[in-house]
């Protein structure tokens, strides 16, 4: 799956729902096979100014701003899903530090539920600088059948 993007739809079910191309929950279950939902946790100090990146099959879907949700729309099959970070300290994702990838199987019909946020407190961010692959984690999905 690494590389392959054209099994991932790029805009996300958020960007959808403003732009008023789905209007009700009932569309938003039939135009994707399956959903990827990312929440990111609120935090006083670290990381507050900047996004999440999104990156499913080692290609960027869309970001996430602390302490909010999105929503992206996926094929069924297996997927990677990686974070990184963004925002104002990198003018493109950070090759350095995110999370670990995970790969998880989607299915027609599943909404996958991810919460992410640093790993770790604040005073030990720096010797995250150590295992830069671990800075963001994401906790275990959570598995939901929406149809």
């Amino acid at each position: 799956m690494n590389g392959n993007f054209s099994s991932v739809i790029i805009k996300s079910v958020a960007e959808s729902l403003r732009s008023g191309e789905m209007g009700s929950v009932d569309a938003q279950k039939s135009a994707w096979p399956a959903v990827l939902r990312v929440h990111r946790r609120q935090n006083p100090w670290r990381d507050r100014l900047v996004d999440y990146v999104v990156q499913v099959d080692g290609a960027t879907v869309g970001e996430v701003p602390m302490g909010e949700s999105r929503d992206f729309g996926l094929s069924s099959g297996e997927h990677d899903i990686r974070l990184r970070m963004a925002g104002a300290v990198f003018d493109r994702p950070s090759k350095l530090f995110g999370s670990r990838t995970q790969r998880l199987l989607f299915e027609d019909g599943d909404l996958v539920d991810i919460i992410c946020g640093p790993n770790g407190p604040s005073i030990l961010a720096f010797l995250l600088f150590l295992i830069p692959h671990r800075y963001i984690k994401m906790e275990n999905p959570r598995r939901f059948t929406i149809r």
